[in-house]
C-alpha cells in the first residue's frame, strides 16, 4: 500500500515534469521521498 501511495506522488511529478513545470514537480518528488525515503527510483527521478 504505500508503495502505491508514493507512487501517486510520482505519478503527478512526471506529469508536471513533462508539462516543464519543474519546481512543481520536485516539490511532488520531495513528497514521495518523505513518504518513503528507501526508494532509490524517487531520488533518481529528481536528479
Amino acid at each position: 500500500m504505500q508503495r502505491q501511495y508514493t507512487s501517486i506522488f510520482k505519478l503527478i511529478a512526471n506529469n508536471l515534469y513533462n508539462m516543464n513545470r519543474y519546481e512543481e514537480a520536485l516539490e511532488q518528488y520531495d513528497l514521495a521521498i518523505q513518504k518513503n525515503s528507501e526508494d532509490a527510483d524517487y531520488y533518481k527521478c529528481k536528479g
